[in-house]
């Protein structure tokens, strides 16, 4: 929850609401609507909070974690590991090799889209 996460934040940082008052231009009061849920901010106001509070917007709207892996929430369906180990073993190649294997893959399907992955 973001006012949950706002004022951890805040208080990890060693900040004070005056303090983050007087970085962002935002006033104490609204700051502590915003903490405890009463308020939601804008996305500017969001921004100038994730500047002062030096993290990312992701971080600050828990979408990402410490080290900036963002998690992005779908309703499509998990992959199955077959097609998640595909995928792993896809990201290491380089453009040359991803290209054999689409072809090799649109072979196996009688398809073509060549000129759209050509590097």
């Amino acid at each position: 929850m973001f006012s949950l996460k706002l004022r951890e934040l805040r208080q990890e940082k060693g900040y004070t609401q005056k303090q983050i008052s007087d970085k962002t231009g935002i006033s104490r009061s609204v700051l502590s609507q915003y903490e405890t849920g009463h308020s939601e901010p804008t996305a500017s106001v969001i921004i100038k909070l994730a500047d002062a509070l030096e993290v990312t917007t992701d971080y600050l709207l828990e979408r990402a974690d410490e080290l900036d892996n963002v998690t992005v929430q779908s309703s499509a369906p998990p992959l199955p590991a077959d097609e998640l180990e595909l995928l792993r073993l896809f990201r290491q190649m380089n453009q040359k090799q991803k290209n054999r294997v689409i072809g090799f893959s649109e072979g196996l399907l009688g398809t073509s889209s060549q000129s759209k992955f050509m590097a």
